[in-house]
């Protein structure tokens, strides 16, 4: 097995290539990975996540304050899409969110300490293999996310069907 491998970003972003900000800030990140700008990578990973936390609120008229608090966004996308686990979700499920989202805040973290966004003399150099790691989480979070307010219209629409609501 040949270690030195170029970077890949390994999911299909498919599904948040209709937002042309994302794609524009995906295809640069993968170029600084190529480009071994690794802090750069852990701006615009952060920022893919953002843009499409903010892209559901919106997309849902959901209020609220865009001052950059990744945290906030994601607590309002996890309530807006029904993703807050609670006693009647499987523990694993569970387990996998509350996972998802302690990613989104290790991003996050990592940006504001590790990135080029912020001068810092204690900042960490990571290794291209944790840029690597962090772009395809974020991707991943996003296609998540994207997907299951998807799977939110598709039971919303079938409910429209059936007004009965005996499906």
């Amino acid at each position: 097995m040949n270690l030195k491998q170029p970077p890949k970003v390994l999911v299909d972003p498919a599904e948040i290539m209709n937002i042309g900000y994302v794609k524009k800030i995906l295809n640069n990140a993968k170029e600084d990975l190529l480009n071994n700008d690794l802090d750069s990578v852990v701006t615009k990973s952060r920022t893919i996540i953002e843009t499409v936390f903010i892209a559901i609120l919106r997309k849902h008229q959901i209020d609220f304050k865009e001052n950059g608090d990744i945290g906030h966004y994601r607590s309002l996308v996890n309530k807006t899409l029904g993703m807050k686990p609670d006693n009647r979700w499987d523990k694993n499920v569970s387990s996998l969110i509350s996972g998802l989202n302690k990613i989104v805040d290790s991003i996050t973290t990592m940006r504001n300490i590790n990135s080029d966004s912020h001068g810092s003399s204690n900042r960490v150099k990571i290794n291209e293999a944790e840029a690597e790691l962090i772009l395809n989480s974020a991707v991943n979070i996003s296609v998540y996310s994207l997907r299951v307010d998807g799977r939110k219209e598709k039971i919303v629409l079938i409910l429209r069907k059936h007004p009965t609501n005996e499906i």
